[in-house]
Order: C-alpha cells, then structure tokens, then sequence
C-alpha cells in the first residue's frame, strides 16, 4: 500500500509538534486577558513563557522548554512550523520518531544556551558581574536589553533541523523565499550560517531575532550529527 502525501509530509513527531506549537499560539493570543491575576510582573502569557537571563527577576525554570513553542508573532509562528514541516519530516524518517524528538530538543537547548551565553558576554562586558543590580541594569540601554530582554520561538531547534538536512543531503536544491533561483542546501547553509554571524554581532537597533541561537541550533545540531556518525545507534 502506498503512503498518502499526508503521512508522508506529517510524520508522527512532527505533527506533535506542530499541535503542541499552535495550542501554545493559541494560548498566547487568548488566555493573557483572563490570566492576567496570575501573571504577576510580566506583560502578557507569551513573556511569562519566554526564556529570560537566568539571573533576571523574571527567569523561572520551566521557561528553557516553554520558551521553544512560544512565538511572537503569526509570521514567527508560520515561518518555524514551515521549517518544521519541510525538514523536520525527512529527518523524522530518516532518524525515526525517538532519536528525532531527541535531536530537536538537544538543539533547541543549545540555541537557547548559546543566546544565554551571549547574554552574559554583554552584560559581563558592561557591568563587570554576570549578576548585576537592578540600580545598575536600568543605567545602560546594553544591560536593558540583555538582562531583562527574553527570547521565544523554535527557531534554535529549526535551525538544527536545517544543519542536519544539509549535511545529510548537501547537493539538494532549496528555494529560498524571494529568491527565485534553486540554491543547493550545502551553500544555502553556509550563507544563513555566516549571515546570522553577521547580524548577531551588529546587533542593528530594529533587529530583534536571536540570531546567536540560531547559530547555536545550527552547531550544536552539528556536533550532534559528528557524534552519532562515530558511535553505536542506541536509540
């Protein structure tokens, strides 16, 4: 019997993942009014679900898994479960479901460290603590924007599924949007690589993408893949 275009498009983990990804959209875009008692100091249900520095006031532990099916937005939403979608499943099928959902998290968790990482160089760089007063915080736009900013969205995990479909298939063509050219994913990844090196240090002021996470989806999603070629497959 021949799989449908359906099954072979949604994989099991995948579609996981896209239904926790939307009911947490949802939430977001319904439930802040009436859980508002509850949120205390933060701004909306998507901040309290964010991923904030973790000296930050506002930092709770579960908010380095929230943060990965937390979005900010319908293009953020749509664009990440797009990805999702388009590599995730051919990595699903060629993994299978528990050593993929295993490789998502690893490099959504490894964006988020590498961003968190990236926090503390700034603040470090400014303040000279990793920890500094709020007194001091509230005195530099850098310490503003890094201790008490916050990141959300699956972007890091994304960018991981990105990493390994290329290394698995670097001679595919890939189109990229507005770009109407077929581009091979082993060169595609290295431009978005360098790209988001670029942005990441510039830090433009109306620039508010966690570049150095995907960065860090991208690496860590790398290492992974080196590390699995030279062992035994346990799971």
């Amino acid at each position: 019997m021949q799989q449908s275009s359906f099954s072979h498009m949604f994989t099991p983990v995948v579609t996981n993942l896209l239904i926790i990804n939307a009911l947490f959209f949802f939430a977001t875009l319904t439930l802040t009014g009436s859980l508002s008692a509850y949120l205390g100091d933060f701004r909306s249900l998507t901040d309290f679900l964010a991923l904030h520095y973790w000296d930050s006031p506002q930092f709770r532990p579960f908010q380095i898994i929230t943060h990965m099916f937390t979005h900010g937005g319908l293009a953020h939403f749509f664009f990440n479960m797009f990805g999702l979608v388009m590599f995730g499943s051919v990595i699903e099928r060629k993994f299978g479901a528990q050593r993929f959902l295993f490789f998502y998290i690893f490099c959504g968790l490894g964006a988020a460290l590498t961003q968190m990482a990236f926090y503390a160089y700034e603040i470090y760089s400014v303040a000279h603590t990793f920890t500094p007063a709020l007194e001091q915080v509230f005195s530099s736009k850098v310490l503003i924007q890094n201790y008490l900013g916050s990141m959300v969205g699956a972007s890091g995990a994304i960018t991981g599924l990105l990493a390994a479909f290329g290394l698995m298939n670097p001679n595919v063509d890939l189109y990229f949007i507005f770009v109407p050219v077929p581009i091979k994913a082993k060169y595609m990844i290295s431009m978005f690589f360098v790209g988001s090196l670029f942005l990441g240090f510039m830090q433009f002021e109306s620039d508010n993408l966690a570049h150095f996470a995907h960065l860090g989806g991208m690496i860590f999603g790398f290492i992974l893949m080196q590390f699995w070629r030279l062992t035994p497959k346990r799971f």
